[in-house]
């Protein structure tokens, strides 16, 4: 039955807010699926454009000028010009350097050509033509405006005239201190065909397509379901938009065309903000879990080494920054596997996936700089290769997001079932409770007013027959009186229990003198002879009277009942200090039959008797009972046994 109603809970009382979650990671799920697609649609078509465009009647080819000295223009059409492959790994850190680029045509009706040099963040770049036997240049660059007759949508356009019958040589001087080696040179033929256009506007299109797409969706996630990492994700996903844009000139076209500095200082301070984003992003992903006391020291070095990487860009010391900006994203990548594998409490098959998904970031976040330090030949496609880690990196931490969101969501259903089996567990005990209660009530009428009755006959005949002297007959009137007592404690007790289990009671705080107060209770008791004061000190207090008198009644009924026959109960009441606290202390002390001691963690559970104690009347509650009752009074209570002594302490505040 219980089975059946929690089910029914279940399937009409599922949060909205769960759908909602569900429903807007499908979302994110179908809108990063898209721009993947569109994204792969886009890399078709510049494949095929490396084909069918008409920049295929020409022939062209590209080397570098060996020597690492700053020369003149003179001197460079002196120099050793080779191949990209053949160029050391330390010419990627050159300030400047030469280019040769020979131009072949395979069709005799082109006069012109355009020399796009790409990316958007070149510092200069001069193209000197032979025109009539003279040199002639043309300079462009990230110094100029973004007006300037060069400028383009992620590059720089130079027209030159083209001798159809010849080799045309042309020299090209790009300095951009990291990007020397980097820069990507293509030639077609002028006017360019409205292919090449409409590829270049597919292109960046959908590269900012498709991570608008994820940064509305993951937006939309957030303010669907409000969460950190989602938030944080958000934030980084914006930061890499925004660092396409300002990549490509369209924000410096779109914000400030005539501020060029302006322009370096915002595409610097947006790529080593990804840098300080991404840790962001992993830390959060990480909060919930002990992660290592390093992970956040680490974390918050790598901030620093952000912030240092855009002071030195701004500096211009551009060996620095590029060294600290590749420190900075390898070491941002690298740091979350060694913290995942010592991080304890993740599950197993989450932990895999963390490491999984980390370990490809880590890959794509190397692969970029390694290559265009290590492997020249492949530059031309670092662009498609950045690209398409813009996409990865936020397809792969979406994956963990949502894997790791699937993982709370099935630990919500399993906390939501077992608090509703607990609400509905409870719904049980209250009725038993209240249906008890109602048991009780009822024994105590139909029970009590029977006592009362007899009680009553009962002492009408002991007076009656207390002329005869009959030692029997009154040891039996004896008998009766103490069995009614008995049975008024139990249920009294019962009554008692049952306010306890419903907190059905209020403190009724007063003045208690102690000595007289555990006298009088003392003197109630039956065999009251064999218990005495070891130190009652003679004060007054601050308590409720009925739970102090039950509390001490009912240790001294236990030890009345189950101490060995004839033996002293040792009684001790004072007041202790304890942490700038009044606590009264009470010690119930007494001697028991080693045979039958009591089990120390069962004591003090309801019903608890031990099988072998002797054949006393009792219903197994007195001692759950006072210890609810103490814990009522914010005090404590404990036993102490040895072989055959037992000790009862209890310390409640007055």
């Amino acid at each position: 039955m219980i089975t059946n109603h929690l089910k029914q809970q279940l399937q009409h009382k599922l949060p909205a807010e769960i759908a909602l979650l569900g429903g807007s990671l499908k979302k994110i799920s179908w809108s990063f699926l898209i721009g993947l697609n569109l994204f792969f649609c886009y890399q078709g078509i510049s494949c095929a454009e490396n084909f069918l465009s008409p920049s295929a009647v020409f022939n062209t080819q590209i080397n570098y000028c060996s020597s690492s000295k700053d020369l003149s223009f003179s001197e460079a059409t002196q120099c050793n010009f080779e191949g990209i492959d053949k160029l050391p790994t330390s010419s990627a850190l050159r300030n400047s350097t030469w280019v040769r680029l020979e131009i072949k045509s395979s069709e005799y009706k082109i006069n012109s050509a355009l020399i796009h040099i790409r990316p958007h963040f070149i510092n200069n770049v001069e193209v000197f033509q032979n025109i009539n036997k003279e040199w002639t240049s043309q300079i462009g660059g990230n110094q100029f405006p973004i007006s300037n007759l060069h400028a383009a949508i992620g590059g720089y356009d130079f027209v030159v005239s083209l001798n159809p019958t010849i080799s045309n040589f042309y020299y090209l001087k790009i300095a951009s201190p990291g990007l020397t080696n980097a820069a990507v040179i293509e030639a077609e033929p002028w006017p360019p065909g409205n292919f090449r256009n409409l590829n270049q506007q597919i292109g960046l299109g959908v590269h900012l397509g498709g991570l608008s797409l994820i940064v509305l969706f993951a937006f939309l996630s957030y303010f669907l379901q409000p969460n950190l990492l989602m938030g944080r994700f958000s934030i980084s996903i914006l930061n890499t938009l925004l660092g396409t844009l300002a990549g490509s000139g369209l924000l410096a076209y779109l914000l400030f065309p005539e501020n060029p500095k302006l322009d370096k200082i915002v595409f610097i301070s947006i790529l080593c903000a990804r840098i300080g984003l991404w840790v962001w992003v992993c830390r959060a992903m990480l909060l919930p879990y002990q992660t290592p006391k390093w992970y956040a020291k680490i974390c918050n070095a790598l901030y620093l080494l952000a912030a240092c990487s855009m002071l030195a860009a701004i500096l211009d010391k551009h060996s620095i920054f590029q060294a600290l900006l590749f420190l900075g994203f390898a070491a941002s990548s690298l740091l979350q596997i060694p913290a995942i594998l010592r991080t304890p409490d993740i599950q197993p098959n989450l932990r895999a996936v963390f490491l999984i998904g980390f370990s490809a970031i880590t890959s794509l976040a190397l692969a970029v700089p390694l290559m265009a330090s290590f492997i020249p030949s492949f530059n031309p496609y670092l662009i498609y290769i950045t690209r398409a880690a813009d996409f990865m990196n936020p397809l792969i931490l979406l994956s963990i997001i949502m894997f790791n969101n699937r993982l709370i969501f099935n630990e919500f259903n399993k906390v939501k079932f077992a608090l509703a089996k607990s609400e509905v567990y409870a719904k049980s005990k209250e009725k038993q409770i209240h249906e008890r209660q109602v048991l009780i009530d009822l024994l105590s009428h139909e029970i009590k007013n029977p006592l009362a009755a007899i009680s009553l006959a009962t002492h009408s005949l002991k007076n009656r027959f207390s002329s005869l002297r009959d030692v029997s007959e009154n040891k039996r009137f004896l008998n009766i009186d103490r069995s009614i007592q008995n049975i008024n404690k139990v249920i009294d007790k019962c009554r008692l229990m049952n306010k306890l289990d419903q907190e059905y009671f209020d403190l009724q705080i007063e003045n208690i003198h102690l000595k007289k107060f555990l006298e009088s209770l003392v003197s109630d008791q039956d065999n009251a002879d064999r218990i005495q004061f070891i130190q009652i000190d003679d004060i007054s207090i601050q308590s409720d009277a009925y739970f102090l008198s039950a509390i001490i009644g009912n240790l001294l009924d236990n030890a009345l009942k189950y101490s060995t026959p004839d033996s002293l109960i040792n009684l001790t009441a004072k007041i202790i200090q304890n942490d700038d606290k009044n606590l009264l202390s009470i010690l119930v002390e007494n001697k028991i039959n080693s045979s039958w001691s009591p089990n120390p963690k069962l004591i003090f559970t309801r019903y608890y008797r031990h099988p072998l104690a002797p054949a006393q009347s009792g219903a197994g509650i007195g001692l759950y009972i006072t210890k609810e009752i103490v814990q009522t009074l914010n005090g404590s209570i404990s036993i102490n046994q040895t072989h055959d002594v037992i000790q009862f302490t209890i310390e409640i505040p007055v």
